[in-house]
């Protein structure tokens, strides 16, 4: 059977949603972003050099890891006084769960990625 061919509409749809999910994606592609998500969950809010301090990062790392977060809607920055409070957004936080699912479906499957399960925690 020949496959139905999609119409360029369709196919344009596509390939716009593919756009939009790379750059969050090539963000979450990261052990350490994705230990900095994990740490800022687990809180209100954090400031960089207490979210340096949990992953074992330096300030600058920790830093520029956090702005390519902020840069695809998974963190958010807010000045009080003179420190940054980082957090985690409501997308950040949907897209966190996802990927434990995903985490879940892995492990049920019996491939293992010691690092998701580090991060995600072990499934329930």
């Amino acid at each position: 059977m020949i496959a139905k061919s999609h119409s360029d509409g369709e196919v344009a749809a596509a390939i716009a949603r593919c756009r939009a999910v790379a750059p969050v994606t090539k963000a979450l592609a990261s052990e350490m972003r994705l230990r900095i998500l994990d740490v800022l969950r687990k809180r209100t809010s954090c400031t960089v050099g207490n979210v340096a301090q949990e992953i074992g990062a330096d300030c600058s790392t920790a830093s520029q890891h956090l702005a390519i977060l902020r840069r695809v809607g998974l963190v958010r920055n807010e000045k009080k006084d003179q420190w940054v409070l980082c957090e985690v957004t409501p997308t950040g936080r949907r897209v966190l769960d996802c990927c434990e699912r995903v985490a879940n479906c892995v492990t049920a499957r019996g491939m293992r990625d010691s690092a998701a399960i580090l991060v995600i925690g072990e499934p329930k």
